[in-house]
């Protein structure tokens, strides 16, 4: 009898584990496969010099995976679920960063940076574009295209790669424009964000040659040594002689429909030293030669704190002997002399309440003196 019961059991039981079974498989979930993930990848740049950043931290929010750079700054993350994401970039020592990304599936994402240093006394106020120059039809790369951007930044040229970088660009929207000969001149437009880069490949037409391109052109930017702002009114000249012109109010020049050949090109404006470059002009060509004027005056600052406390003085009066001008600290306790002509001068401070305390100090052209000053109470 007890036979013939576990008999008729066990088919029940066989049949009952396999519908169970078969009900689990159906509710578990489904997982990606690769070709629905995307991918992350970048590189990472220190502010000022450009060099590629090793050892640098990249995650995500929501998280993804925790990466390093290489020692070539470059990072990828693999396995990427589509979706918004925001990717963060960190060292001991900089700033953290971050920017927004949209991820889909089977693509790649690019997210680069631009990391300062804690230490470095400029915040992050610049942006870089890089990209590179590809033919249209061919996809290889064109080396020697000359790219200016609307409004002006700088001149560069294409490396034997294609590749380009614009640096220190301020944050805003730009057209870059590039020329070579033999290709329809191209632009296209970009948005610069304060430490990040902004990537623009860029792809040109070839031109029917048919015509024959036969003079060539100069184009420039003049930027002032210590800020790298942009120098107004300048006066462009080249030798030998094409025709004079100023620069706009973005700091640019250029001279068109120059004969080919090698010319000197000279800039002059006034409280600057004068400056020069030589070049050669190719037809069909636009030759770059920007410039940096160092000033003919130098500059003083500095800030004022209490000697006790060592809290920054606002209202202190800063003048100096012999005397150039007089002004007194801000709220952060600092103050600025410019277009100082280059001597020996002691700096002076004066404040109610405290002692009056002079400073010795040299000023050349074009570079800024530092002249820090702790004011003690008076008894």
């Amino acid at each position: 009898m007890k036979k013939i019961f576990i008999t008729i059991l066990m088919p029940f039981i066989l049949l009952t584990v396999m519908a169970l079974s078969c009900k689990d498989d159906s509710q578990a979930p489904v997982e990606p496969t690769p070709s629905e993930y995307g991918t992350i990848k970048g590189s990472v740049l220190e502010f000022g010099s450009s060099a590629p950043m090793g050892m640098v931290n990249i995650y995500s929010e929501p998280p993804t995976s925790f990466v390093k750079t290489d020692a070539s700054g470059n990072y990828v993350i693999r396995t990427v679920e589509p979706g918004q994401y925001k990717v963060y970039a960190a060292k001991i020592g900089f700033d953290t960063l971050s920017v927004d990304v949209t991820v889909t599936a089977n693509a790649v994402t690019v997210a680069d940076f631009i990391l300062v240093s804690r230490t470095s006394k400029d915040s992050v106020k610049y942006g870089q574009i890089s990209g590179a120059i590809f033919d249209s039809k061919t996809f290889t790369p064109i080396d020697k295209v000359n790219l200016v951007t609307e409004p002006a930044t700088g001149s560069i040229t294409s490396d034997s790669f294609g590749k380009y970088l614009f640096v220190n660009v301020l944050p805003g929207q730009y057209v870059i424009k590039a020329e070579r000969v033999g290709y329809d001149t191209t632009s296209v437009s970009v948005t610069v964000h304060a430490g990040s880069v902004a990537r623009a490949d860029i792809y040109m037409d070839e031109l029917d040659t048919a015509g024959v391109i036969t003079t060539g052109s100069i184009v420039g930017i003049v930027k002032d040594s210590q800020t790298l702002e942009p120098i107004i009114g300048a006066l462009v000249n080249t030798d030998p002689a094409s025709s004079s012109v100023f620069t706009d109010s973005n700091g640019a020049y250029k001279f068109e429909n120059v004969e080919p050949g090698d010319y000197t090109v000279q800039i002059s404006k006034s409280g600057y030293e004068k400056a020069s470059a030589q070049i050669t002009v190719v037809a069909g060509q636009a030759t770059q030669a920007d410039f940096t004027l160092i000033s003919e005056t130098g500059t003083i600052e500095g800030t004022v704190t209490d000697a006790s406390t060592l809290r920054p003085l606002s209202g202190v009066n800063i003048q100096t002997e012999p005397a150039t001008i007089s002004i007194t600290t801000d709220s952060s306790g600092k103050y600025r002399l410019e277009n100082i002509p280059p001597s020996n001068y002691t700096v002076k401070a004066t404040l109610a309440g405290y002692g009056v305390v002079s400073l010795n100090v040299v000023v050349n052209a074009g570079r800024v003196t530092q002249a820090d000053i702790a004011m003690s109470q008076q008894p």
